[in-house]
């Protein structure tokens, strides 16, 4: 009878011992996909049509630690402007581009966008001319008549070392699939 006991005991200290096993690596594996990616939350309408308010994204946190933002990549960016801690916006211009709005067109480098996401023109008729620097981004929001972005000299032109969040690698909700831009 006494074996039988040791046993139960045994078999329950094993059990524990297996549970704090898996509470642990859960712990560690949770802690070093912090490290890769990040929950995002879409706040307001400037990326309209595209992305929507309340729209949850994943972002790769260390995508531009070896290089700069690509032209159309969606990043989050710390900005504590309007009590948005975080603003979502598209890259339009990268490290040596000419930016320039001319007749609610943009230009890069000399050439026009031809840009398929964007559902309305442009119509605030602001004009300008940027030339982006090494170590910052231009950023536009999808919905430019609804949009504080880098035409705004209370975010400007973006430190992506410093004030990028991460890349938005995909909606997680709601899922509509990977953007194809």
């Amino acid at each position: 009878m006494d074996s039988k006991v040791e046993k139960e005991k045994s078999s329950v200290a094993d059990t524990v011992k297996e549970y704090i096993k898996v509470i642990i690596a859960a712990i560690i594996l949770s802690f070093i996909i912090s490290i890769f990616v990040k929950p995002a939350q879409v706040v307001g309408d400037s990326m309209n049509s595209n992305l929507h308010n309340n729209d949850m994204l994943l972002l790769n946190k260390i995508a531009y630690k070896s290089h700069s933002p690509n032209y159309k990549d969606i990043v989050v960016i710390r900005a504590n402007i309007n009590d948005a801690e975080y603003i979502v916006k598209r890259v339009i211009g990268t490290p040596g581009d000419k930016i320039q709005i001319k007749d609610n067109q943009i230009y890069v480098n000399g050439k026009i966008l031809d840009e398929k996401y964007i559902k309305e023109p442009m119509t605030n008729n602001m004009d300008m001319d940027i030339d982006v620097p090494e170590g910052k981004i231009f950023v536009m929001g999808d919905n430019r008549n609804n949009s504080l972005d880098s035409r705004d000299p209370s975010v400007g032109l973006v430190d992506y070392k410093e004030a990028v969040v991460g890349k938005v690698m995909f909606r997680m909700y709601p899922f509509k699939g990977i953007p194809k831009y």
